[in-house]
């Protein structure tokens, strides 16, 4: 018997195009590398939004997907980390 359950990347692709896809996986990753950065640097989302000069909650609404921070938000975020953000073109740097 074949299984009916529905597979998330059938709902994906039908919900999203291939660029909103790829988009989604870009932001993803970059949420995913802030986390990560945050947790190896052992701080608390209170931490690095005193270090940003913003709020606990921007930090959490940001880290859960609920907000997507504007790109001087998220400067401040990346900076509060030791982190710079980079913009690529086709592998290289602008």
């Amino acid at each position: 018997m074949k299984d009916k359950r529905l597979k998330w990347s059938d709902v994906e692709n039908s919900l999203f195009s291939k660029e909103e896809r790829e988009e989604t996986k870009e932001v993803v990753s970059i949420v995913a590398s802030i986390v990560q950065r945050r947790l190896d640097l052992e701080l608390t989302q209170q931490e690095v939004a005193d270090r940003a000069g913003l709020t606990q909650s921007v930090i959490g609404r940001f880290e859960s997907f609920r907000a997507v921070p504007r790109i001087d938000t998220l400067s401040r975020i990346a900076s509060a980390l030791g982190l710079q953000i980079k913009l690529e073109k086709s592998g290289e740097q602008l």
